[in-house]
C-alpha cells in the first residue's frame, strides 16, 4: 500500500538526497526533510488533482442551500448553495437523479462566486445556479492525501516528480535542478491524463 512517505522518499531520490523520511503527511519525522515534505506534501497533490482532474478523484454529492444567501437577489441565478468542502474542482452540476432524461442530458449552467454576506465573519464559497436539488460532481481532496493507495501509478509518478521540484529548492536550494524536475513532472502529469481516457 502506497504512503504519503513512499511518495516523498521518491521524490527524495529523485533530487539524490541520502535522506529517507517516516511517518506520514503531516507528521513526518523532524529531518530537515520531512519539515519540508510537512509543508510541501498537500499543496503539491491537491494541485496535481485539481489541475488532472483524475476519475479516481470525482464523486458527486447533493448540493446544500445556502440559507443566508444573498446574491439570489443580485444575480441572474435562482438558487445559492455551500459549495462542497471537499471539492477542489467543480466539474459539473446536474439535476437531482430521475428528474432528466439520462439518455439526452441537458448541461446545467451555474458558476462558483464568494457570498460576503451569507455569514458573520467573512465570506463564503457558493455555488450559484438555476437548478432546484442540485448535484454537484467535483474533484474531491479525499482522494489525495492519505488515500494515496488509490493513485494509479501514472499519478504517483506525477505526484513525486511534482513535489521534487519544490524539495530541490528547500534541500539544496538548486533553481536549474528544480525547474528540469517540474518540465518532467508536466510530462508525468501528461501521461497520467491520457490513462484516464477510456
Amino acid at each position: 500500500m502506497t504512503t504519503s512517505a513512499d511518495i516523498v522518499n521518491r521524490a527524495l531520490e529523485m533530487v539524490a538526497s541520502q535522506v529517507k523520511v517516516t511517518g506520514n503527511d503531516p507528521a513526518y519525522d523532524a529531518s530537515v526533510a520531512g519539515n519540508a515534505a510537512g509543508v510541501l506534501y498537500r499543496p503539491a497533490v491537491e494541485m496535481l488533482l485539481r489541475q488532472l482532474d483524475p476519475d479516481f478523484a470525482r464523486t458527486a454529492a447533493s448540493l446544500i442551500a445556502q440559507a443566508n444567501g444573498t446574491l439570489v437577489a443580485l444575480t441572474k441565478w435562482t438558487q445559492e448553495y455551500i459549495y462542497p468542502s471537499t471539492a477542489l474542482r467543480l466539474r459539473q452540476i446536474r439535476p437531482a437523479k430521475g428528474d432528466y432524461d439520462e439518455l439526452d442530458p441537458q448541461p446545467v449552467r451555474g458558476e462558483v462566486m464568494a457570498d460576503p454576506l451569507s455569514v458573520p465573519g467573512g465570506p463564503v464559497k457558493v455555488v450559484m445556479t438555476n437548478q432546484a436539488n442540485a448535484i454537484a460532481v467535483f474533484t474531491s481532496s479525499a482522494a489525495g492525501v492519505g488515500a494515496e493507495s488509490l493513485w494509479d501509478a501514472a499519478f504517483q509518478e506525477a505526484a513525486a516528480r511534482r513535489l521534487a521540484n519544490p524539495l530541490a529548492m528547500a534541500l539544496a536550494g538548486r533553481p536549474d535542478f528544480a525547474r528540469s524536475l517540474l518540465e518532467e513532472s508536466d510530462q508525468f502529469a501528461q501521461l497520467a491524463e491520457l490513462s484516464e481516457d477510456f
